[in-house]
């Protein structure tokens, strides 16, 4: 049911976008043109502007003048001296515990749970008037052939 609802909703959702109204993505593209219509036409009129104004040219050329760059005495090298204290030393991590620490009681508990272990309290002996695996068996095996023949019985009905 889940899976119909999503594609009737992918299937809206796709008819709107290729049906939507077009006229507003025109319309920002038409204001977009305009605008650059515009700019054009201002760097026209500045460039027109600037061929009729006449060029001012300086007649004066001024002297160019050595600048001396200042000159700094280098400093002599320095002989390195050797570091007579050593860096402090750094006690050692203590290393983690990667598994926790199970405590006795736990670990008898997991091994009984787990049958890897004695069982706690004591043991009954099994009923005399028990049931045994092969019985249960037979008689789940009867249930299913009577339940297969009511059914078949209903159907043929």
């Amino acid at each position: 049911m889940r899976f119909l609802v999503f594609n009737i909703v992918v299937a809206a959702a796709l008819v709107y976008l290729f049906t939507a109204d077009r006229a507003d993505i025109h319309a920002a593209a038409d204001k977009a043109y305009g605008v650059a219509e515009t700019v054009r036409t201002k760097a026209e009129d500045v460039v027109a502007s600037l061929r009729d104004r006449p060029i001012a040219v300086e007649t004066e050329v001024p002297e160019e003048r050595e600048i001396a760059a200042p000159t700094e005495p280098k400093p002599a090298p320095v002989a390195a001296k050797p570091s007579t204290t050593e860096p402090p030393a750094v006690p050692p991590l203590p290393e983690p515990e990667l598994v926790p620490a199970v405590t006795p009681e736990v670990a008898a508990r997991r091994a009984e749970v787990l049958a890897e272990g004695p069982v706690r309290g004591e043991t009954r002996p099994a009923d005399v008037g028990a049931v045994t695996a092969i019985d249960r068996r037979r008689d789940l095996h009867r249930l299913a052939e009577e339940m297969e023949l009511f059914s078949a019985e209903a159907a043929s009905r």
